[in-house]
């Protein structure tokens, strides 16, 4: 199946299951994700002060968050919201 027909089914599900959300409703609602999150430019030496040599560093994590809110109407909401992005780690030596 080409591209072009893969973008035109998914638009249409995505169309179709968009229809059935209770987007209008009042009501509490919960949600949540997990992913890998990866912090750029954190490992990045460029910057430092002479002397200071980064010897090892992992960026990369597991990561998760969490929401919670609570729909009074169509235009007014109040949400909360948790994101644990992971933790970054490192290695550094000052040599001189």
């Amino acid at each position: 199946m080409n591209r072009g027909a893969t973008l035109l089914i998914g638009t249409l599900l995505g169309a179709f299951f968009s229809l059935a959300a209770p987007a209008q409703e009042s009501g509490a609602y919960l949600g949540g994700s997990l992913g890998q999150s990866t912090l750029k430019e954190w490992c990045d030496t460029s910057g430092a002060q002479a002397g200071f040599v980064l010897t090892a560093c992992d960026d990369k994590d597991s990561a998760w968050k969490l929401l919670g809110g609570y729909r009074f109407n169509r235009y007014l909401a109040i949400e909360a919201t948790y994101i644990d992005w992971g933790k970054v780690t490192g290695t550094v030596q000052f040599a001189g």
